[in-house]
C-alpha cells in the first residue's frame, strides 16, 4: 500500500510543473527581427517629387498604409475615418500614408481641398489604360484568372468534353473557362465520341481533372412549395 502511494506522490510532484506552465499560459518570446523591404518610391502628391516611404515611417510605432482612389464611393466614406484616427493618434507616434491609385493628380488634390491632406500622400498610378472601339471609350482591365475552378456536368467522356443540363448551364461553362486548373465533377462519365459534337458545351482543353460522381447529391437550399389546401 505504502509503495502505491510513493508512486502516486512521485506522480503527482511530475505532473505540477506541467500544471504551473499551463496556468500561467506561458508562450515563445517575442523576437525583434528587422525585415528588409526593397525601397518603395513613389512622387509625392504635393510637388511630384520622388519620396522612399521608409522615410515616413521611421521613429512611427505603427504605420496604416491606406491605397484609395479619388472616385470610389467607399473611399468618400473611409477617407475621414483615417483622417480622424491620424489627428486622433499621430503624437503617439501612429502614422498613416495614403497611396493614391487610378486617379490623377489633380483629381486626388481636388478631393482633400482646400486644405489638402492632414497625412502624406503619395501616387502609385494616376489612370488606366483607355481605348476606343467603334466609337465608345473603355477603360482597359485585366481579367482575374482564379488559380482553381470546380464545375458540375451531367455528363463528360474521358477527353474531357462536358454536358450541363438546364440552370448547371447558367455559371459552370464560363467558371471552366476562368481557372488556370479546372476539375469536372461528371455524373455520367463515358468514352470519347459517345457525346454528338452538337451537344458538347465546355471542350475538354479547358478540364485538367475529371471526378466521377454516379450518385451526386442535388441539395436545395431552400425548398419551396405550394401550401396544401
Amino acid at each position: 500500500m505504502n509503495k502505491h502511494r510513493t508512486i502516486a506522490l512521485l506522480i503527482f510532484l511530475g505532473l505540477l510543473p506541467l500544471a504551473a506552465r499551463a496556468q500561467s499560459h506561458e508562450y515563445s518570446p517575442l523576437q525583434e527581427k528587422v525585415v528588409n523591404y526593397k525601397n518603395w518610391t513613389l512622387n509625392d502628391l504635393k510637388d511630384n517629387k520622388p519620396v522612399d516611404l521608409r522615410s515616413l515611417i521611421q521613429g512611427k510605432k505603427l504605420v496604416m498604409v491606406v491605397y484609395f482612389a479619388p472616385w470610389c464611393g467607399n473611399w468618400k466614406n473611409e477617407g475621414p475615418v483615417a483622417a480622424k484616427l491620424y489627428e486622433k493618434y499621430k503624437d503617439q507616434g501612429f502614422q498613416v500614408i495614403g497611396v493614391s491609385e487610378y486617379g490623377t493628380r489633380d483629381a486626388v488634390k481636388t478631393y482633400f481641398a482646400p486644405d489638402g491632406p492632414p497625412y502624406p500622400v503619395v501616387t502609385e498610378s494616376e489612370g488606366k489604360e483607355a481605348r476606343e472601339f467603334d466609337g465608345e471609350h473603355y477603360i482597359m482591365e485585366r481579367g482575374m484568372v482564379a488559380d482553381l475552378a470546380i464545375v458540375h456536368a451531367w455528363k463528360g467522356d474521358t477527353e474531357g468534353n462536358l454536358v450541363y443540363r438546364k440552370t448547371a448551364r447558367n455559371f459552370n461553362p464560363m467558371m471552366a473557362t476562368a481557372g488556370r486548373i479546372t476539375i469536372a465533377e461528371v455524373e455520367h462519365l463515358v468514352e470519347p465520341g459517345q457525346i454528338d459534337g452538337d451537344h458538347i458545351i465546355t471542350p475538354g482543353i479547358y478540364v485538367q481533372r475529371i471526378v466521377h460522381v454516379p450518385n451526386a447529391q442535388k441539395k436545395i437550399e431552400q425548398r419551396t412549395v405550394r401550401k396544401r389546401s
